[in-house]
């Protein structure tokens, strides 16, 4: 039986989502280095360009479990992996309009591809490109994501959509050490 390829960006789509809520609702400080790390980041932005697999919603942090699981189906139904080889994909988190204070909001669910894919409604390929964004990658623990991002915006005014590209597992990497990709363009 063949795994599916949202399987693992869907799990860890629900555990970074819940860290993005928590975190606006209790905001921590970011420490002195990674806010050096994040300047340096927005220093070096420059044009992003990468092919994705996914499915628009529109609702809360809470329902991405659910939009998780109905990406994860319909990318089986139509065995979209079948022609991709060993490449690995990532999940990818979409933000497509600014979360904060909003019950509802709209975003897309998916996984990296490595180029143009064929797909069927209700999945989409898409490729993201900005001619300048940010990318940065912030070790540990999800719930600092928002703080992050805040801290990328408060150095250089970024635009939505934002993506959160998903590097590790939280079921095999500790807290401390998940990777998660920011990639934002700016203003």
């Amino acid at each position: 039986m063949r795994k599916a390829l949202f399987a693992q960006g869907s799990m860890l789509a629900v555990m970074m989502a819940v860290g993005i809520s928590a975190s606006a609702q209790q905001a921590e400080r970011l420490k002195a280095e990674e806010m050096t790390a994040i300047r340096s980041a927005v220093s070096k932005a420059g044009p992003v360009s990468f092919w994705v697999v996914t499915e628009d919603f529109t609702g809360s942090f809470e329902s991405i479990r659910a939009n998780g699981e109905k990406v994860k189906a319909d990318e089986l139904k139509q065995n979209v992996g079948a022609s991709m080889g060993s490449f690995q994909p990532h999940g990818i988190l979409i933000l497509l309009e600014d979360p904060t204070g909003k019950q509802q909001f709209r975003m897309s669910l998916g996984f990296t591809v490595p180029s143009r894919v064929k797909v069927g409604a209700p999945l989409k390929v898409e490729q993201i490109k900005y001619d300048k964004a940010v990318r940065y990658t912030h070790v540990g623990q999800y719930q600092q994501l928002a703080n992050v991002y805040h801290g990328m915006n408060d150095v250089k005014g970024l635009k939505f959509p934002v993506v959160l590209r998903l590097v590790d597992d939280p079921t095999t990497v500790p807290a401390e050490w998940i990777r998660t990709e920011l990639i934002a363009a700016l203003k």
